[in-house]
């Protein structure tokens, strides 16, 4: 935003309100392209690498000015958001991931986003890439620029924040350009199927050991919290739930590709039940 004042223009620089949080695993590949997004509308860069980083990466962010901390390794990017909400120094938080970039539509606007203080959150779009190209127009969306203070979290897998307060949707890009298709057979028997194991690890661990934020909202349930007690019984019911709300949501709308990954994504749920009851037999 500029002013203009006796003649003077002068530029006011927001970039203080904001602090983005990365948790990363071993992403030398991808994450300058990340960084230098970011770069664009902060110097607050927090990054959290998911257990000892083995290769560049962590350099690659010491050179862009992160603040930079290894933690132990447990699988997931949820497990480690608390903690850089806790460091977030900032009034705003942008969440992002390593295969993510800010699109400069979002660069240009996103300023003026964050002197809107009445709004809590915004979604952002975040069309789906099949390690080519944008296969999604309009779906799907995601929450990824919150006031930190109008948001609570639990350090769950697939959780999002829980927003207090008004949440707007903006048709800015939020790139999403992983390497890969994420919602073919072979990703969901592959890369899923690890992620899967470990969420059914977290549904059936002690949740007085997980991380919250704020401390206070420690009673805080997982989504899908009802799946640990039955969770063959639950599986269909997940499944048919997950891919009906998908559909609703936008899904439906962008034809085959779209009614795939919602069948996927469902898909996902349902094996995590089948995995839970496999556990359980096992303890």
């Amino acid at each position: 935003m500029k002013l203009a004042s006796k003649g003077f223009i002068l530029k006011i620089d927001y970039s203080h309100l904001v602090t983005a949080c990365l948790v990363v695993h071993n992403e030398e590949k991808i994450i300058e392209r990340c960084l230098k997004s970011i770069k664009q509308v902060t110097n607050s860069i927090i990054v959290v690498h998911d257990g000892p980083c083995e290769d560049n990466t962590l350099t690659i962010c010491r050179k862009y000015g992160c603040m930079v901390k290894e933690r132990k390794h447990v699988g997931m990017c949820e497990g480690h958001r608390v903690w850089t909400y806790f460091n977030a120094k900032n009034k705003w938080v942008l969440q992002i991931d390593a295969d993510e970039f800010l699109s400069e539509e979002l660069i240009e606007n996103i300023k003026d986003l964050v002197t809107d203080d009445t709004v809590a959150c915004y979604e952002f779009l975040w069309p789906y890439w099949d390690g080519f190209k944008y296969r999604t127009k309009n779906w799907p969306n995601k929450k990824a620029l919150f006031q930190k203070d109008r948001v609570s979290y639990i350090g769950f897998p697939h959780e999002e924040v829980r927003v207090e307060g008004k949440v707007k949707k903006v048709p800015y890009l939020l790139e999403h350009r992983p390497e890969y298709d994420n919602f073919n057979f072979r990703t969901l028997f592959t890369k899923h199927k690890k992620w899967i194991k470990i969420h059914a690890q977290y549904h059936l661990a002690d949740p007085s050991k997980l991380e919250y934020y704020p401390v206070e909202d420690i009673e805080l349930k997982p989504h899908y919290s009802a799946i640990t007690r039955f969770p063959r019984l639950m599986a269909p019911f997940i499944f048919t739930y997950h891919f009906a709300g998908l559909m609703f949501l936008g899904g439906g709308k962008e034809g085959r590709i779209g009614i795939r990954n919602s069948f996927m994504q469902a898909t996902y749920y349902f094996l995590l039940c089948l995995e839970i009851s496999r556990q359980k037999r096992e303890m």
